[in-house]
């Protein structure tokens, strides 16, 4: 004994099976409708300006279209929408001293010959944390273990006075190149 029969593509059991697929349909609406006013809410601002008489006053050959003198005469406020555009105020950015202004002026000491983790630990003593490290054959390589790699270039130069916020580049080869 069996399950009985069900219709094609019903399941035994009501209420299970694969779940209804639900319309984007009021997602793409909300978008569509509320996303350009979000937009234009930011940067639109609408003047009403009331007075006047809503009667379009035209005058041919010096005569006036003014209505007859006897319909009565109504009073009513003329509305003018205008529409501007409005530039949001942007903060001015307060001038900030550089930092190398601020950082104390360091002879540059020489590290060309030495062992680049030895050479970035130098310099690091005497102040210098910005440090980049290149490969001086042009090969591009990283230097993974920095002991295995040895300074042959420096900038800036040695001797001369830089700033500890100044960046010091080491151009550096394998010990075995």
């Amino acid at each position: 004994m069996g399950y009985p029969q069900q219709p094609y593509g019903q399941h035994p059991h009501p209420g299970y099976g694969p779940p209804r697929r639900r319309s984007n349909l009021p997602l793409i609406l909300g978008l569509a409708i509320g996303l350009p006013l979000l937009l234009l809410g930011g940067c639109v601002a609408i003047v009403v300006a009331a007075g006047g008489d809503s009667r379009d006053r035209t005058s041919v050959a010096g005569q006036s279209s003014a209505p007859p003198p006897s319909a009565p005469a109504t009073e009513e406020p003329e509305v003018v929408v205008t529409v501007t555009k409005t530039a949001r105020p942007r903060k001015t950015p307060t001038p900030k001293p550089s930092a190398a202004a601020e950082a104390p002026q360091v002879v540059m000491p020489n590290v060309v010959g030495m062992n680049l983790q030895e050479a970035q630990d130098f310099l690091q003593e005497k102040g210098f944390f910005l440090i980049r490290d290149r490969d001086a054959t042009g090969k591009s390589r990283f230097q993974m273990w920095d002991r295995n790699w040895v300074v042959t270039r420096q900038a800036p130069a040695a001797g001369r006075r830089s700033s500890t916020a100044e960046w010091v580049t080491l151009w550096a080869k394998k010990i075995s190149d």
